[in-house]
């Protein structure tokens, strides 16, 4: 049989798969969405940096999962139900965290895709994203391979950090379709141009660059990088454009988590209700009165700690290790803008130094950590903000404070603004109490720049303020689960996703997928 092959700026390149869906991001979001998408019948590919499934849950040791209190699509419950029967705890009895390993957490989700039939794509990176023939905007085609460069600040057609066309935040349209205000013209009048029809990614593998062609491309990169390259205008950071602070996390093991417990009950540490058994947090953030603070002010008079390195603190148990804990910290304060290749590099190496004194810091000053050792650091930058696409709907801070309900709401979502600031430290807007919560409009995961492209993950057409509440891992597994059923319904609609009606999607993913 004839290799299939795509023609890449006068390159040709082998097709080495045709897929009714590709997956750019094998995160939670990336991993819900293909898994979805398996278990209806659709072939999916993901395609991932890593070796892992699981994104920033697993690569950048992001665990436990953050409380929630709403009812979740399918997915949730299988990823769960997969993670107990490892014989692993996945619920402490107090909280509502949702806590696991890792690793495991990453094979969940590759057996759970696996075998439903979807494929993953691993140690493969997106370099550019081709339209079908005879698609695609007069710039496309002048480029001549499809697709549109990205500026030295990683924005479609250098754009600086923050630029947008101007994405309407109204929500008078509450179906999928792009209105007058949304998909029509843009401030200055001029009819839009006709969405782009994608058809090959451009990848980099070990093989070098291969083209993978797929009916509905789904970005769940984090850094919105298809959509970027498919020209969907985004935003990054707040007003100043500055992002949220990353983390690189770690891992120690060694710790006798019972006398380190035992030593923060003894200061009066409130900071966690779980005062006894396997499970334990705790944490320390500078000048806001935590129980902690005198030793890392005594690790900083002692020249083991920098004054930054009590910006943040806070650790927790890991299922099925014990006296292990993985660690929510440095905060990188230092990366103002996480949006250059070189700035997150620097990061990392002040991150790594870090990491190095805190580990020192609690081996020699704190109760429990005296035969502690470091296990690992994350292999993945904590990124929480990036890029936010401009879709068809932007969710805001006022839907937030509303409990916005839409007709095509397709995601619940209760967890609060939760920013990690730049420059005011901790901003914590008022959470909800149980039972309540506000939804994610289809509208939020498509764009009218493309019509065979749909966004999950933290990249979602959101505000910077609502973005601190949207991303959180049960929020973007929901996110994923139900783009996983927009695109079935496209598939078997033959309707492209920018043109599906949001409550005709939510109809369908409520059979499909039914909120529990």
């Amino acid at each position: 049989m004839t290799q299939p092959t795509v023609d890449y700026g006068g390159r040709t390149l082998p097709v080495i798969g045709a897929y009714d869906v590709a997956v750019v991001g094998g995160g939670s979001a990336g991993s819900a969405c293909a898994i979805r998408c398996a278990q209806l019948g659709l072939s999916v590919v993901v395609i991932d940096r890593y070796a892992m499934l699981g994104g920033s849950a697993t690569n950048a040791t992001v665990c436990p999962m953050m409380p929630t209190h709403v009812a979740h699509r399918g997915v949730f419950a299988q990823i769960e139900q997969e993670l107990r029967a490892s014989g692993e705890a996945t619920r402490d009895g107090t909280t509502a965290m949702l806590w696991f390993a890792p690793e495991r957490l990453g094979m969940v989700y590759e057996r759970l895709l696996t075998g439903s039939g979807g494929e993953v794509l691993y140690d493969a990176a997106l370099v550019d994203v081709l339209d079908a023939p005879g698609a695609g905007s007069a710039a496309s085609a002048a480029r001549g391979t499809g697709a549109r460069a990205l500026g030295a600040d990683g924005d479609p057609d250098g754009h600086p950090d923050g630029a947008t066309t101007g994405a309407r935040a109204d929500g008078a349209n509450t179906t999928g379709r792009p209105d007058d205000r949304a998909g029509a013209g843009d401030a200055g009048g001029a009819a839009r141009p006709a969405p782009r029809r994608l058809r090959h990614l451009v990848v980099m593998t070990a093989q070098g660059m291969v083209g993978v062609e797929a009916g509905v491309m789904v970005d769940a990169s984090g850094d919105a990088v298809l959509a970027r390259l498919a020209g969907v205008p985004t935003r990054s950071g707040d007003e100043a454009g500055a992002n949220q602070v990353c983390s690189l996390r770690f891992t120690m093991g060694g710790i006798d988590v019972d006398a380190y417990r035992d030593y923060c009950l003894s200061l009066g540490d409130e900071f966690s209700p779980l005062k006894s058994g396997f499970f334990f947090e705790s944490a320390m953030v500078a000048g806001r009165g935590f129980a902690l603070e005198p030793v890392f002010r005594q690790g900083v008079a002692e020249g083991l700690l920098s004054e930054g390195d009590l910006r943040y603190y806070q650790a927790f148990s890991v299922p099925g290790k014990p006296g292990v804990m993985a660690f929510n910290c440095p905060h990188i304060p230092s990366l103002v803008s996480n949006t250059t290749a070189r700035g997150r590099s620097a990061a990392i190496v002040e991150a790594h130094a870090a990491i190095d004194r805190l580990a020192r810091f609690l081996r020699a000053m704190m109760p429990g950590f005296s035969r502690s050792f470091l296990v690992g650091v994350a292999p993945m930058l904590g990124v929480r903000e990036s890029w936010r696409i401009d879709g068809v709907y932007r969710l805001t801070e006022q839907d937030y404070a509303r409990q916005a309900r839409f007709d095509d709401g397709l995601v619940r979502g209760d967890w609060f603004i939760d920013v990690h600031s730049q420059s005011k430290g901790l901003f914590h807007q008022k959470g909800y109490q149980p039972g309540d919560y506000y939804e994610i409009p289809y509208r939020c995961f498509i764009a009218p720049q493309a019509s065979n492209l749909l966004v999950a993950g933290r990249c979602i057409s959101t505000t910077f303020l609502m973005q601190a509440s949207v991303r959180i891992i049960p929020t973007v597994i929901d996110m994923g689960d139900a783009v996983g059923c927009a695109c079935a319904l496209s598939a078997a609609s033959g309707v492209p996703p920018l043109e599906l009606s949001g409550a005709e999607v939510r109809r369908f993913a409520d059979a499909s997928s039914p909120l529990g």
